[in-house]
């Protein structure tokens, strides 16, 4: 349950209040006549419900004021605190001025010291409410600046906490900003990764395909570095003369030959190897008969036959086995491309 307290403004007499013409309690004054202090007394006693009950209520009202500033739950105690002090305090006012008046109407008709007492009683009694009234003031006072400052101090919290609140607001947007962004740059950096792998298994074939080049290289710079025997000239030269031969030779071998009986059998088999070796134009001049047979086109076949023969002498490597070499040559031919 919360701490309940009054908030209370000190309420100053008027200096025309008769109570502060009242002497002490042991200040010996004249007592007047009869009807004077009857008079004097009665006045005092109307006049001063009233203004007690005005300082009362102007309390209540200071304390009301308070109370409206404070929270629901606050509010309400101070609110029936405040009304049972006004009625305890008017009440015993009343109570009072009953009993005074009572008195005065058993009093005799001439003054007496009893009188003069019970009136000194009544000024002290009234004094000392005055007093507690007073006090009761200061501590409503003290009450309520004490509750001031505490309300201020949670005004103050309540704004920090709403600053708070918005500054929590803006670092969690700001964290699932961050949150997306990551989750971005962990795709991205998947998909990096991925691309490396790839370069990096290209890489190594890369490197292992060097090897072998840098092996092969290495194996035809035995032979390369070799200088060579014939220059390109002499090459051309011997080709040339070579050529010279096979012209001057299927010359003489065409005109050696008697073409007046033509009696050879010609078989398909012998008709498809002329025609592979000398081709199928000049196959089919051979096969015409006629009576005056030209021996250009047989110097011209057997031209074409001793080519191929001088060819298949050149690119033989061996007479015996020559396909395994021939392989072997074609396989660095292919690495050399």
């Amino acid at each position: 349950m919360p701490r309940v307290e009054i908030s209370t403004t000190k309420v100053a007499l008027p200096a025309s209040h008769p109570l502060h013409s009242l002497p002490p309690s042991s200040a010996k004054v004249p007592w007047p006549t009869r009807k004077n202090a009857k008079d004097a007394e009665r006045m005092a006693i109307d006049k001063q419900p009233s203004e007690v009950h005005g300082a009362i209520s102007s309390t209540s009202r200071v304390n009301s004021h308070a109370a409206q500033s404070l929270t629901n739950a606050t509010r309400e105690p101070i609110l029936h605190q405040d009304a049972e002090v006004e009625d305890k305090d008017a009440g015993k006012l009343r109570a009072r001025i009953r009993l005074k008046e009572s008195e005065e109407t058993k009093m005799e008709p001439a003054g007496s010291q009893p009188a003069q007492a019970d009136f000194d009683a009544f000024c002290i009694s009234v004094q000392q409410k005055l007093l507690f009234l007073e006090d009761k003031l200061r501590q409503t006072e003290a009450q309520h600046g004490s509750m001031t400052k505490e309300l201020d101090i949670l005004r103050q919290a309540e704004a920090r906490y709403g600053d708070t609140l918005q500054e929590l607001d803006t670092v969690k947007e700001e964290l699932r900003w961050e949150r997306g962004q990551h989750k971005r740059t962990l795709r991205e950096l998947g998909s990096i990764k991925d691309a490396l792998r790839r370069e990096e298994a290209e890489h190594e074939r890369t490197r292992a395909s060097l090897k072998e080049r840098a092996a092969e290289l290495h194996s035809a710079n035995l032979f390369l570095n070799q200088g060579d025997l014939m220059s390109v000239a002499d090459i051309i030269t011997m080709v040339n003369a070579l050529n010279a031969e096979i012209l001057q030779g299927a010359a003489v071998l065409a005109d050696s030959l008697d073409y007046g009986h033509r009696r050879a059998t010609l078989t398909p088999e012998a008709i498809a190897e002329t025609k592979a070796w000398v081709g199928e134009d000049l196959a089919q001049a051979l096969l015409v008969h006629v009576d005056e047979f030209d021996p250009t086109v047989v110097q011209l076949a057997l031209q074409v036959c001793l080519v191929h023969i001088c060819k298949w002498i050149i690119e033989t490597w061996t007479f015996t086995n020559d396909a395994a070499f021939e392989k072997i040559y074609q396989k660095i031919y292919r690495k050399g491309e």
